[in-house]
């Protein structure tokens, strides 16, 4: 299971300051031998740590270290196969070998392990695994139905702001999904509840509450909004459905291809 070998590892210091116990400690000569690191091996050893990426599940469920790299191996589908070593509970650091590689997992996704997202970010090799603060994932969501007056660029990044933090905003994508949206690509936090609507108040014409949707997302809680665990898992598990203030409907859908003769798709 997945941080097994990492948890007895460290079980020696778990829950302990090395700092503050080498106050305590009278160390013994062979204890302050230095392995010597030269500037030149420095030079290597970052060189190698370029792509290097870590990443945890979110979620406190057990699972398999090797059923998750397979899986994001195959999702992933990159062009060198990358590398990967537990680091602890639930905590994994992943070696890709080309720049390309390392873009598409740092910045890509969001990665899905059994609807579970896979929270990733850089690292340079030095940071202490355990101390890397994972907050946050990429998303792609719909802000639906503003007025075509106020789809601009300044109003409509003010309203994505409202989901997290922004990296790209579509003003007239593709309709690949149901509706009339503008599409974002915000960073969205774990430790806090999903945003289901945005609220445009214009002077003179009052608050107008605007639905969001997401596109690809980890299963979520129908009570509380966070991401990582359902409804039945959230407190005892037993809720009214008045309760129940998130749910499927904020999950953007696909539109049907059209049909030409014979049962064909467009693209057939």
């Amino acid at each position: 299971m997945a941080g097994q070998e990492g948890s007895s590892s460290s079980a020696g210091l778990a829950g302990r300051n090395l700092e503050e116990m080498l106050k305590h400690l009278d160390l013994q000569d062979d204890e302050l031998d230095d392995v010597v690191v030269g500037e030149e091996e420095v030079k290597k050893y970052a060189a190698d740590a370029r792509w290097l990426a870590i990443g945890k599940v979110n979620t406190t469920r057990q699972f398999s270290a090797s059923a998750m790299f397979e899986k994001l191996k195959s999702v992933w589908r990159l062009a060198n196969v990358p590398t990967y070593r537990e680091a602890g509970e639930n905590l994994f650091i992943f070696q890709m070998f080309c720049l390309g590689d390392w873009k598409k997992v740092v910045h890509g996704g969001p990665w899905l392990f059994r609807g579970m997202g896979m929270l990733i970010e850089d690292y340079g090799g030095k940071q202490e695994p355990s101390s890397v603060i994972f907050d946050g994932l990429y998303v792609w969501a719909q802000i639906h139905n503003i007025p075509k007056l106020y789809r601009k660029a300044e109003a409509v990044d003010q309203l994505a702001r409202r989901i997290g933090r922004v990296k790209e905003t579509q003003l007239s994508p593709r309709l690949f999904y149901e509706g009339d949206y503008v599409r974002v690509r915000a960073r969205i936090q774990v430790n806090k509840p999903l945003t289901r609507v945005t609220s445009l108040n214009v002077t003179g014409e009052g608050r107008k509450f605007l639905p969001v949707n997401y596109e690809k997302i980890p299963f979520f809680c129908k009570v509380c909004g966070f991401m990582g665990h359902n409804h039945e898992e959230c407190g005892d598990g037993v809720w009214e459905e008045k309760n129940k203030q998130w749910g499927s409907w904020m999950l953007a859908t696909r539109r049907e291809s059209p049909r030409w003769p014979c049962g064909r798709t467009r693209a057939g």
